[in-house]
């Protein structure tokens, strides 16, 4: 759950308290499985014989694997 509220009042006394909550179990979910992701393709990246390069939109290089240096 995600909550964003704030407390109201007059002349410096709260008297209710007004926001929202929001379920988040999806994002959370879907944030994981593609940290999980990410790492998979990572780790096949760095295990490959043949050399991968990822250049950027400039044609920086961005990362490299040991096959490839």
């Amino acid at each position: 759950m995600a909550e964003r509220g704030r407390g109201v009042g007059k002349d410096g006394e709260l008297s209710a308290l007004e926001g929202f909550l929001t379920d988040i179990t999806e994002r959370v979910s879907a944030e994981e499985a593609l940290r999980e992701a990410k790492g998979r393709l990572e780790d096949l990246i760095r295990s490959m014989t043949e050399g991968f390069v990822e250049l950027d939109a400039h044609g920086v290089h961005v990362d490299v694997n040991a096959a490839f240096t």
